[in-house]
């Protein structure tokens, strides 16, 4: 009997450690752009036809720096209380969740970059 709860111990060990285990991503010593990295994301994730591109009726366009700022509800340095942050890593199911189904979620490394930049401040570089 013991060693059947030693391995079931020991087998759950991995699982528990992977599932509650989350890390920020470390930041990295050069600045992220917003022009050259973060604005590419915004334009390829979340200009959909409908969704926050330059169409005349978009109410949370998100086209250029003061307008992802403010729709983003951004505060620089803590993108965990940053909406963009929110709902780009919201769960699958979640109606907050951004880009919204039919379209894929921005990559891991689109997600990090966003976290990254709005850590370092979120300037417009």
């Amino acid at each position: 009997m013991k060693k059947l709860i030693v391995l079931f111990i020991l087998a759950l060990t991995p699982a528990v450690t992977f599932f509650s285990c989350k890390h920020d991503p470390v930041l990295p010593e050069h600045e992220v752009s917003f022009s050259s990295d973060i604005l590419p994301i915004i334009q390829q994730g979340c200009w959909h036809a409908g969704c926050h591109g330059d169409s005349l009726n978009q109410q949370f366009k998100l086209t250029d720096y003061e307008k992802i700022m403010d729709k983003g509800e951004i505060e620089p340095g803590d993108p965990h209380d940053s909406k963009l942050y929110e709902v780009i890593t919201a769960p699958d199911g979640d109606e907050d969740r951004m880009p919204r189904e039919p379209y894929p979620r921005l990559t891991e490394r689109q997600v990090k970059l966003i976290y990254i930049w709005i850590a370092q401040g979120a300037k417009n570089n």
